[in-house]
């Protein structure tokens, strides 16, 4: 195991400069003198379990799966390339995987148009589309997608993911004819494991300058809008250099819509992608047309009348601003530590903590469940050979599925990255995290977390395990992170207040051809309006006062909106009795 994983951790350096970040990565150290070294397991203690025992892997011998998809998002990691996670399952499977990449956007689209409707003999067996509702319905109409609902009895981990785990998503994938077609992109395994994960999403909290807020009296953070107001108020007043609040996006009413939670209103993050959502009875709402919509504009267009808001545009804005501001909505939690360093250059004593979604009177408004994306999944092509359908879908199964699959993709190969002990749990082998450390390239050189457009199923006991071994490694090694442990305690926290109120986010729904064409037709002149008019009346442009004459008038009666709803409704509907089925 040692000359394969030092071989691995070469190759990865060898990569590392090659690597383009997301983001602005933390500052790189050298890889650690003590890399991982033969086992000295102690022979008394119990032997691990195997995969096979407590994950089985199915017999594909002979099987080669072809799989069509855009190529990971890490430079100088390709899917075709053999990476050990993949090869592993190739082993223990023995099935041959191969990859076909393609450049992504209207290309990739053309892509798969082309080889769907081609030659069948020369189509791939998987393929990773857009989640398009028009697009899937298209080619479901023309039978060339597998339903994997005949194939429960070869994919158990599936199976129980939809009819156990999401039965929301299964509603949502759920097409016409009671057949789903699709595996989505990126999830958790259970619903309730977005507030179980500490993670250091910005869409999760608001960030503020704690000790600013503490010298003007406030010992807390604000749990109210009326709080978080009286604190904007404070700072414009006493720290008239500073930006009471900067918001992130490119317009005010998508930053402000942070605050739409507090009104009971549903669309507060882009993961929402809809202004439809139900009320308590279960009718479909155009939620921006509502009297909560127009108390949310009302507050909001005070804050910008006030001069309490500032939008701004470019990365480096926006942490100008934030390591000089009070508060700085939602902007990711990553680049915190970038923000403090440059506001403790001007004042040694800042410190930025996080705060929940605000609400009218403290707790209990609902956010959107962030974490349930279906920009793109994996469709099975049918190709009229009902066991290489069968075959393709057992190895998804395992492959991303199954808790061995779900475990190697976030810790890479088993026996070198982690193990499984006697009792089933995931165990990270702490000497692998060591020489990774501060080296995400040497894990995503396994095949790991390397952020492409499949099947991504996250376990909370697993990550929370995997974070536990990340913060001892660190602790070892004397580190120390960019959040302080306040930070830390405090993001906790918060992350549990907003978690504890999530709700499901309004679902993805195929509607026939007929109605498609009816509400694409209303969709897009509805949209545009909307956007404008949010966008107006928080500028003061248009007049509040005339929120249901030029508003909410116009659109029922120039654009139509209740032929939109009725079809949303009938929709709605269907994916409920789906859900329960």
């Amino acid at each position: 195991m040692k000359k394969r994983l030092l071989c691995l951790l070469l190759a990865a350096l060898m990569l590392l400069s090659m690597l383009t970040a997301c983001s602005k990565p933390p500052a790189q150290e050298e890889t650690p003198k003590d890399a991982p070294s033969e086992s000295t397991d102690d022979p008394s203690a119990p032997a691990s379990e195997t995969s096979d025992e407590i994950s089985p892997a199915p017999d594909l011998s002979g099987r080669t799966i072809t799989l069509l998809t855009t190529d990971t998002w890490v430079q100088g990691i390709t899917l075709s390339s053999i990476l050990p996670r993949f090869q592993q399952i190739e082993e223990r499977t023995g099935c041959k995987i191969v990859w076909e990449t393609a450049p992504s956007g209207s290309d990739y689209d053309t892509v798969v148009q082309t080889r769907l409707t081609g030659d069948a003999s020369d189509c791939p067996d998987v393929i990773m589309m857009s989640t398009s509702t028009s697009t899937l319905a298209k080619y479901i109409g023309e039978d060339l997608l597998y339903d994997i609902t005949k194939a429960y009895d070869v994919c158990p981990n599936i199976e129980k993911f939809y009819n156990e785990y999401q039965p929301d998503l299964k509603g949502s994938f759920t097409y016409n004819d009671g057949g789903i077609y699709n595996l989505l992109a990126n999830t958790y395994l259970h619903p309730e494991d977005q507030g179980k994960i500490v993670s250091m999403g910005g869409d999760n909290a608001i960030w503020y300058r704690a000790d600013i807020a503490e010298k003007l009296g406030f010992t807390s953070y604000p749990k109210t809008i009326d709080e978080l107001h009286d604190l904007l108020l404070a700072v414009k007043e006493n720290y008239p250099d500073m930006i009471p609040m900067h918001m992130w996006d490119w317009s005010c009413w998508e930053s402000a819509r942070i605050f739409t939670s507090a009104y009971n209103l549903h669309f507060n993050n882009e993961q929402s992608g809809s202004f439809f959502y139900p009320d308590a009875t279960g009718k479909v709402q155009y939620e921006p047309a509502t009297e909560a919509a127009k108390e949310w504009l009302t507050e909001m267009h005070k804050w910008y009348e006030e001069g309490l808001i500032v939008v701004g545009s470019t990365e480096d804005e926006k942490i100008g601003a934030a390591s000089n501001g009070i508060l700085f909505s939602d902007f990711y939690a990553n680049v915190i530590g970038t923000c403090e360093a440059s506001a403790k250059e001007k004042d040694p004593d800042a410190r930025f903590m996080y705060m929940p979604f605000p609400s009218k009177d403290g707790y209990g408004q609902p956010t959107i469940e962030p974490r349930a994306t279906f920009s793109n999944s994996f469709v099975i092509v049918n190709n009229g050979d009902e066991e290489q359908c069968r075959a393709a879908l057992q190895l998804l199964d395992y492959a991303f599925f199954s808790r061995y699959g779900i475990c190697s993709e976030r810790a890479g190969v088993e026996g070198e990255g982690w193990s499984f002990d006697e009792n089933g749990n995931f165990v990270p082998n702490e000497d692998f995290i060591r020489a990774l450390k501060n080296n995400e390239i040497v894990l995503q050189a396994t095949g790991a977390n390397i952020h492409f457009n499949g099947p991504t199923i996250q376990d909370a006991e697993v990550e929370q395990i995997w974070n536990d071994a990340n913060k001892k490694v660190e602790e070892d090694m004397g580190k120390t992170s960019v959040m302080s442990e306040e930070q830390k305690d405090n993001w906790k926290e918060i992350n549990a207040i907003n978690c504890s109120y999530y709700v499901p986010a309004y679902p993805t729904m195929y509607f026939s051809d007929e109605d498609l064409a009816t509400y694409n037709a209303l969709a897009a002149d509805l949209g545009t309006f909307t956007d404008e008019m949010l966008e107006k009346f928080i500028l003061g442009s248009a007049d509040l006062a005339n929120f249901q004459t030029e508003f909410v008038d116009v659109l029922y009666n120039r654009l139509h909106l209740q032929d939109a709803l009725d079809i949303q409704q009938k929709y709605y509907d269907n994916y409920l009795a789906n859900s329960a089925n």
